[in-house]
C-alpha cells in the first residue's frame, strides 16, 4: 500500500528548494510546513 503525503508536489518542491538555499533556516521550513 503507497503511503500517501500530507504535501502536495508543488510544497515538496518548494521545501526542497528553500532546503537548497544557504539563507533559510531549517527552523524556517518546521514552522512553514510543520515537517
Amino acid at each position: 500500500m503507497k503511503k500517501q503525503s500530507l504535501l502536495t508536489s508543488e510544497q515538496i518542491d518548494r521545501v526542497i528548494e528553500m532546503a537548497w538555499e544557504d539563507r533559510t533556516p531549517f527552523d524556517a521550513i518546521l514552522l512553514q510546513f510543520g515537517l
